[in-house]
């Protein structure tokens, strides 16, 4: 997936293929939603350089507005129709944002993110209190 996402940026580079890379861009957030992240960003971009014009941003490219919307809404109607279709968004979206169980399990499992979680609380109590006992030694 991190080849799509560089191809992407590759195709961005050049006026020709920045419609392609919009909608590359939409087809890998289809195979992995964790590149959400990065869509605030692409999209801010794409209305730039593609939708906008190049000497104002007060004219607007109303057939690469046009272009841009379509292909992406279409990609995004080919992966999610059918699931529209038979009613499933709302499972669709909470096995996509698991967000009630958290992002990291209420159990210690011995996995990567159950010690990313544990350096975690180590680093955020050391930012506390190693400058506390900083700012005591300069003090005494």
């Amino acid at each position: 997936m991190y080849g799509v996402l560089i191809l992407s940026l590759v195709l961005a580079r050049q006026k020709s293929t920045t419609l392609l890379s919009g909608v590359l861009f939409a087809i890998l957030l289809c195979f992995k939603h964790i590149y959400l992240y990065l869509a605030p960003a692409y999209f801010v971009f794409l209305l730039r350089v593609y939708c906008l014009g190049p000497k104002s941003i007060f004219h607007i490219q109303f057939g690469n507005s046009i272009k841009l919307g379509l292909g992406i809404f279409g990609i995004f109607g080919v992966a999610f129709g059918p699931f529209a279709y038979w009613g499933q968004i709302p499972q669709l979206l909470s096995r996509l944002f698991p967000f009630s169980r958290g992002l990291c399990h209420a159990y210690w499992a011995p996995n990567i993110w159950a010690m990313y979680s544990f350096t975690d609380r180590i680093l955020i109590f050391g930012m506390v209190v190693v400058p506390l006992l900083l700012l005591l030694a300069d003090l005494a």
